[in-house]
């Protein structure tokens, strides 16, 4: 029997845990939907959209982590009942985003787990352009760069001029990141995963262990920079480390 279906049999019935997962840079929440096919039955998986991305496109845009970060907090917020258990879940930009909802958690309803995937530390300096003055053509080398978007979509231009203001804005949001509480440390099991072929190495990542007080877990795919959708194979093993570290409470 695989681990994951040792963890459906044995906590069937369990009582629901939300995560809420939080996308990558220009993503939308429907990145997680064959994730949330995979998880165990007594976990509810809330894929957050950021202002003007995805299911919130009509919303407008936010050019600065802090803003981004009190608009993901006040959507978490909005959805859980006190004391209710819940975790958190970020993909590149999504697990910045996850440091920055922790810092603002002031009533001590911390999560149970939090999990980063493929996401630089806090302290990491993001590369700097001037994104204001980008045009289609900047957008499509960018795009083809982070990977995970299909070649052959590149070559549309209406697809390029829908994405330039959101590519632009997250690039801007993250180039002005700045941590501004350096001593603020995770105070609840963190997990983080990263690709083999990442662009920084594995190494880099890891150093999320010396932003965190708690149990800490680290995990290293066969993959690039988008390693859970390359594969049913990793998928998979992502959904086994969710639902084990998820429902062991």
């Amino acid at each position: 029997m695989t681990l994951f279906l040792f963890i459906n049999t044995c906590f069937k019935g369990v009582g629901v845990i939300k995560i809420f997962a939080i996308p990558y840079a220009f993503g939308s929440s429907c990145c997680y939907y064959d994730l949330k096919k995979c998880l165990n039955s007594s976990i509810e998986l809330i894929s957050l959209d950021y202002s003007g991305h995805g299911k919130r496109i009509s919303d407008p845009l936010l050019y600065e982590v802090g803003d981004i970060a009190d608009d993901l907090y006040r959507q978490i917020k909005s959805e859980l009942q006190r004391d209710e258990k819940y975790a958190l879940l970020g993909y590149s930009m999504g697990g910045l985003m996850c440091y920055e909802i922790l810092k603002r958690i002031k009533d001590g309803h911390y999560p149970k787990n939090v999990f980063i995937f493929s996401s630089h530390y806090p302290g990491h300096i993001y590369e700097s352009d001037e994104y204001e003055h980008y045009e289609l053509e900047d957008v499509k080398a960018l795009l083809k760069e982070y990977g995970g978007t299909p070649e052959y979509i590149l070559e549309y231009n209406d697809f390029l001029t829908f994405m330039k203001p959101i590519v632009c804005a997250d690039m801007i949001a993250l180039r002005d990141y700045s941590n501004n509480d350096t001593e603020y440390r995770i105070n609840c099991p963190l997990t983080v995963i990263c690709g083999s072929d990442e662009t920084d190495t594995p190494e880099s990542f890891e150093k999320w262990k010396t932003y965190s007080l708690n149990s800490y877990y680290f995990y290293i795919f066969q993959g690039g920079h988008f390693f859970l959708f390359e594969n049913t194979e990793n998928l998979r093993k992502g959904a086994e480390i969710i639902n084990q570290k998820s429902l062991m409470l």
